[in-house]
């Protein structure tokens, strides 16, 4: 199968993995390196990470950065972002942020129930096969995003890899309805039309000469 990715191109982290190497890793592959263990949100309370702010340290993603903000927001943190110029997050974004990290918590504790073995949510990376609906699907999942590119990559590790139909995140969230949950973690098809999400836990690399040039001329330096 041939795979896409949506690429942040406002994500420093991310453009500058890409531009230096032409690649990406999910945080488990940098922890294992690192620390030569699991990532620890394979292990941590997952409720005690939403009450403080401490609970956890490692390799992060944009995922656990809404679950962080709303850990902190809760226990009375000033929250900023940017270095040279800090700037307070919003009372919007605290709010987003909330309701992303609570529906990310819900599926990461059904996942552990029903689905050990596949990647989480929180900080796996995630593709789309290479089709006019797949790019549509990353469109939309990513729709407030306005400076990206979507790159075919292919995978060279795959520690973790789950298919699954993001319609039934959809569903969760209009009825609150936990079977919803349960069949995403099952794979199941919502409809006659799914919209499949592949979730990765290992490493791509941009699969086209041209996208590894053009992402290292601006980006690799």
């Amino acid at each position: 199968m041939k795979f896409i990715y949506f690429i942040n191109l406002d994500d420093f982290l991310v453009t500058l993995n890409f531009g230096k190497t032409g690649m990406i890793s999910s945080p488990s592959i940098a922890n294992l390196f690192t620390y030569k263990s699991l990532h620890p949100i394979y292990n941590l309370d997952i409720d005690e990470l939403m009450k403080n702010p401490h609970s956890y340290s490692g390799f992060s993603s944009p995922r656990m950065s809404n679950i962080a903000i709303t850990s902190m927001s809760k226990n009375g943190f000033r929250l900023q972002y940017g270095i040279k110029n800090p700037k307070p997050i919003s009372e919007a974004q605290i709010i987003k942020s909330e309701l992303i990290a609570n529906i990310e918590i819900e599926f990461e504790k059904i996942r552990r129930e029903i689905s050990p073995n596949s990647p989480s949510r929180l900080i796996a990376i995630y593709l789309a096969e290479d089709s006019y609906e797949g790019r549509t699907m990353l469109k939309n999942m990513f729709n407030k995003k306005n400076n990206f590119k979507i790159a075919p990559v292919k995978i060279t590790c795959n520690l973790l890899f789950h298919k699954a139909d993001s319609k039934w995140i959809t569903e969760y969230e209009k009825t609150g309805n936990k079977i919803a949950i349960k069949k995403y973690w099952q794979g199941i098809p919502f409809d006659k039309n799914p919209e499949f999400e592949y979730l990765l836990e290992g490493t791509i690399e941009l699969k086209n000469e041209i996208d590894k040039s053009e992402l290292k001329n601006k980006y690799g330096s």
